[in-house]
């Protein structure tokens, strides 16, 4: 586990938990987000053990944590471990932010579909409608993104490249959008992991 930043009373603690971990800019992110919005939080990023993610949550939640942004490996493990789950969420069948209420309850959410939309057609001004899709991995983002996709609309086509034992075999899906989706892993790896608990954009 990565060691936490300080913190002083009345500092919210969030982090991002994943496996690797070092490369996430997750906690410089969210330190320039609570200095533009003057929020007293804490942003730390703890590597957990691939068989630790539930036991890590639940310490976290004990420590008084309020919220967490998930990355490889825990997106899907994290959908099965939230008490209630957005709608979105649900229907990627996989959880990028978790927020946790005052008993200590799991709401997961998954932002990286709209996230990755925003940034495209708000940030670049890109037409996606209507368009062909290739979306390169298929771990929680992919399921986030594909999902978000196929609710724009109906016409265009998506497909989806999952790399296995050096083969690359594809799975399409309808869509009404397109992107390329860079690949997984949280901010820093292209996952648009915004942590609304946090007080940054969703």
């Amino acid at each position: 586990m990565n060691a936490a930043a300080p913190r002083s009373e009345g500092t919210d603690r969030y982090a991002v938990m994943g496996n690797p971990i070092a490369h996430s800019k997750s906690p410089q992110i969210h330190r320039l987000f609570a200095e533009q919005t003057d929020q007293p939080i804490s942003y730390e990023a703890i590597l957990v053990a691939i068989d630790g993610f539930a036991q890590a949550v639940s310490e976290f939640v004990k420590t008084g944590g309020k919220g967490l942004n998930i990355t490889v490996p825990f997106k899907q493990e994290a959908w099965r471990l939230a008490g209630e789950l957005s709608d979105r969420a649900r229907r990627a069948g996989a959880v990028n932010t978790i927020s946790i209420d005052d008993r200590g309850q799991l709401y997961g959410d998954n932002t990286d579909g709209v996230g990755l939309l925003r940034d495209l057609t708000v940030n670049l001004g890109i037409e996606v409608k209507d368009k062909r899709i290739l979306m390169l991995g298929a771990g929680g983002a992919a399921r986030g993104d594909i999902r978000r996709h196929r609710r724009r609309g109906r016409g265009g086509r998506g497909r989806r490249a999952a790399r296995r034992g050096g083969c690359a075999p594809a799975r399409e899906a309808r869509a009404g959008s397109a992107a390329v989706a860079r690949g997984g892993g949280d901010a820093a790896g292209g996952d648009r992991t915004r942590a609304a608990a946090a007080g940054g954009p969703a």
